[in-house]
């Protein structure tokens, strides 16, 4: 085992415990609300939602596209569709991506769209990238459409629609077997107005995720990957209630098994805001070749609402061999 690996192995395991010890200690939040950004539980094929930073760390044009339905038959459940695009500019350091992401939930929805641009510089034995975003939000409530036992509640007002412009920023580190990163996909905390009132409008509040991962060689066939994926909202002000709003903090933390470089097994583990683990997740990808990969998790529920299921597909356009590392392990 070579000496940077060891160092990269000491590095993800303080990076771990941070991050386990920061869950443990946060997760008991006072008066909670739920997070407002989409959860993959496929997080670590579909990075560029969260970090703008990560657009072109696959060496070439990379797309990848996901579809997740949450507490199948459930009526009106959380049903997201995201697909992101990106790859380097040229033979430079700089690389640019874009990725859209439809998140409906109940009578809402939220439409996302965000380019980004990523610097890449050669740090120690990896890349360091420090990448930004800017885009949209545009955001539906269709209280309208709720059958009311009583019509006059002011909680269902009118409804609300409207775009509200955000930006982004985010930092990377990556080498073949290890990976680190900390972001903020939407700086402002931006309010969309129905009819003036706080119960027709909608506020995006900041989020802040942190990742980190490492593969170990288990032997010539099997390597083990660790990852997990910290995620943080700021409290908000409500004044119709005069109290502070805030999502506990949530981690997701998984463990895959790759076999002969091509196929993925894992199992995870989700926090909630009242559980201390909300779902245990089981997760597959095969690699059918340099370019194509298919993914499937299933997500067991801790809370007794219903199962969910999500779908991954990645496909990655390779003009450059030279620049592209097989297998790639993120």
């Amino acid at each position: 085992m070579r000496p940077h690996f060891l160092t990269e192995l000491n590095m993800f395991k303080k990076i771990f415990i941070l991050v386990i010890v920061l869950a443990t200690g946060l997760l008991t939040t006072n008066e909670v609300k739920a997070q407002q950004d989409a959860a993959y539980t496929q997080y670590m094929f579909q990075p560029l939602v969260y970090n703008p930073a990560y657009a072109g760390s696959r060496g070439n044009l990379s797309g990848t596209a996901i579809y997740r339905k949450q507490w199948v038959g459930i009526d009106k459940s959380p049903t997201i569709v995201s697909l992101g695009v990106h790859g380097k500019m040229g033979q430079g350091n700089s690389a640019i991506g874009f990725w859209l992401e439809n998140d409906n939930a109940g009578f809402n929805s939220k439409i996302r769209a965000y380019v980004n641009y990523a610097y890449h510089i050669p740090f120690n034995r990896g890349k360091l990238s420090i990448g930004i975003q800017g885009g949209i939000l545009n955001f539906s409530d269709r209280k309208s459409e709720a059958i009311l036992e009583d019509p006059t509640d002011i909680v269902f007002g009118n409804n609300v629609n409207g775009t509200s412009p955000n930006f982004g920023a985010g930092i990377y580190y990556y080498s073949e077997n290890f990976f680190v990163g900390a972001s903020v996909p939407h700086l402002l905390n931006t309010t969309i107005n129905g009819n003036g009132s706080s119960l027709d409008s909608y506020t995006q509040v900041r989020h802040y995720f942190a990742t980190t991962g490492l593969v170990i060689p288990l032997g010539n066939n099997v390597k083990f990957r660790p990852t997990a994926l910290l995620k943080f909202v700021e409290s908000v002000e409500d004044p119709d209630v005069n109290a502070q709003i805030q999502a506990p903090l949530q981690l997701d933390a998984t463990a895959h098994f790759l076999f002969k470089d091509a196929l993925w097994l894992g199992v995870a583990v989700s926090t909630g805001s009242e559980n201390p683990l909300e779902s245990v997740d089981f997760l597959i990808e095969y690699q059918f070749n340099q370019k194509f990969r298919l993914g499937y998790s299933y997500d067991y529920p801790l809370t007794g609402l219903a199962e969910s299921h999500e779908f991954m597909l990645g496909y990655d356009v390779i003009r450059d061999q030279s620049r592209v590392l097989t297998p790639r392990y993120f």
